[in-house]
């Protein structure tokens, strides 16, 4: 999310008069908890860009969640490398089966205090330097991050099963996701994948109302997708309307035949 400069030696040169900076940041991998702590850490500090903490905060208030949350970077991770098949033998959960387990429910959430094995499988331990106040804190904190997965799963998880060919159950879960008012933030990526579902179902008029709906970056390819659903929904009704005609004529024929035997 960071407005990177092509100036490669001009960032350096001026990162290097921030305090307890490295000057091949860079080289960092983004993606890398390490570099995102050495920025945060230097948050304070940074004079180079504005817009910086704006962007960073905006990180920890929309996406550092995903790093928080283990078993749901897990499944992002599994995801993007297209995992979804698991060995029987072995003790692990396929990509679809990790994001359904994802799919808290409230009460799974509102009880997360008392769920001894759910805590065990989060991680969550109250360490002996922390008192009952700061381990509720903490609780309180998963139970929010919780919502948050929640939310992303329900939408990976469709894809996931769009992209195994399971086009039915995917389109049912993006029906039943798309209603949530917290999914507002993936509104356009359902209304897309929604359409793509009724789209493979044949259900054309459907997919194209989806597409209409969807306002992502992605909107002017949808205007050129909308165009060939609304040919081949015309092409479909042509056939149709053929074939109805062409049953109409069969049964007449044959009624003309049986009225000049008797």
């Amino acid at each position: 999310k960071l407005l990177l400069t092509t100036d490669l030696a001009k960032t350096r040169a001026t990162l290097a008069k921030i305090e307890n900076l490295p000057t091949n940041i860079w080289d960092i991998e983004f993606k890398n908890l390490a570099y995102r702590w050495t920025l945060r850490d230097a948050l304070i500090r940074s004079k180079t860009d504005d817009s910086l903490p704006a962007k960073l905060f905006w990180y920890y208030d929309n996406e550092a969640y995903v790093d928080m949350f283990e078993s749901y970077r897990t499944s992002r991770n599994m995801f993007a490398h297209g995992l979804f098949e698991a060995d029987l033998t072995a003790d692990e959960y396929n990509v679809i089966e990790n994001f359904y387990l994802l799919m808290y429910d409230d009460k799974k959430i509102d009880e997360l205090a008392t769920n001894t094995p759910l805590l065990l499988r989060l991680g969550i331990l109250q360490t002996k330097n922390q008192n009952a106040k700061q381990f509720q804190e903490r609780i309180q904190s998963v139970q929010s991050q919780m919502r948050l997965v929640r939310r992303d799963a329900g939408l990976f998880l469709a894809q996931s099963h769009f992209d195994n060919g399971n086009i039915g159950t995917a389109g049912n879960w993006l029906e039943r996701i798309s209603v949530k008012e917290d999914a507002l933030r993936w509104s356009n990526a359902i209304r897309n994948l929604l359409g793509r579902s009724f789209e493979s179902r044949r259900e054309y008029d459907r997919a194209i109302a989806e597409l209409k709906k969807s306002n992502g970056p992605d909107r002017h390819g949808n205007l050129l997708r909308m165009r060939y659903l609304k040919s081949l929904a015309a092409a479909t009704e042509s056939s149709t309307s053929a074939a109805e005609a062409s049953s109409v004529s069969t049964e007449s024929k044959s009624d003309e035949a049986n009225a000049d035997k008797k």
